[in-house]
């Protein structure tokens, strides 16, 4: 094997690691229980929006399945705060 191979392989090993290890790397996660139909509402806690950006950029969905993961669109309705 010459040197542009034995590269090639490293990293496509490395890229390989990296993509089955990305989920680990959040440092909050919290499960969503309950999930019956494509389209529903949930209310999230007040320890969810402790531990986000300002923006709520951060702010994931996941699937799980024993093959693949997905990332679940939504829409977050943030209510606003009356001011009196």
């Amino acid at each position: 094997m010459n040197l542009k191979t034995k590269l090639l392989i490293f990293f496509g090993w490395w890229s390989c690691t990296m993509a089955f290890g990305q989920l680990s790397t959040y440092e909050y996660k919290q499960e969503l229980k309950g999930i019956s139909e494509q389209w529903h509402t949930m209310t999230l806690s007040n320890q969810v929006f402790h531990n986000t950006n300002d923006n709520l950029s951060d702010i994931r969905v996941y699937g799980l399945t024993e093959s693949d993961t997905l990332e679940a669109p939504y829409i977050l309705k943030v209510a606003s705060e009356k001011k009196q």
